[in-house]
């Protein structure tokens, strides 16, 4: 049963509970103490309901350790991947920009100590783009700061 309905349900049972027990009083000196005490027995019942229910609610607000771990480990390699995407897309670009006509780019990377780092770039080439190897070489080494392995792709590969 969920705080809620629980609560409510204590919530009545404590209000009939305490009518019948002030319907069976006699009147009198004892009616006024029965309905102090009835009255105290049904309002700690209503504080322990709304603590109940707080409870409930807050406890449900927050992941525990093991969630929180995978959402994070999941968080941080859609960036790492994401990034990857854009870097690639970017030396695409790039390389295009400079004249140059590629098949693909390919961009690794890793996180070290909270910094992402590009690992390993891979450039993909027909054999009628050899002649700039050197160029493309130069232009990673100036934006990534490491060589790239660029591999020459026969006509039929693609």
């Amino acid at each position: 049963m969920s705080a809620l309905q629980s609560s409510i349900f204590i919530l009545c049972a404590a209000t009939i509970v305490a009518s019948i027990l002030k319907m069976l009083a006699p009147s009198g000196m004892t009616d006024k103490v029965l309905k102090l005490i009835l009255g105290l027995f049904v309002l700690c019942c209503l504080v322990t309901a709304i603590k109940d229910i707080y409870l409930s609610l807050s406890s449900n607000r927050y992941l525990n350790v093991e969630d929180t771990s995978k959402l994070t480990s999941k968080s941080d390699e859609l960036v790492l991947n994401t990034t990857a995407e854009y870097l690639a897309e970017y030396s695409h670009q790039l390389y295009e920009g400079e004249g140059i006509d590629i098949n693909e780019v390919t961009v690794t990377v890793n996180e070290f100590e909270s910094v992402i780092k590009v690992t390993e770039v891979n450039i993909y080439i027909d054999k009628s783009s050899e002649n700039y190897i050197h160029e493309l070489k130069e232009l990673t080494q100036n934006v990534f700061l490491l060589d790239p392995n660029i591999i020459v792709e026969a006509e039929d590969e693609r």
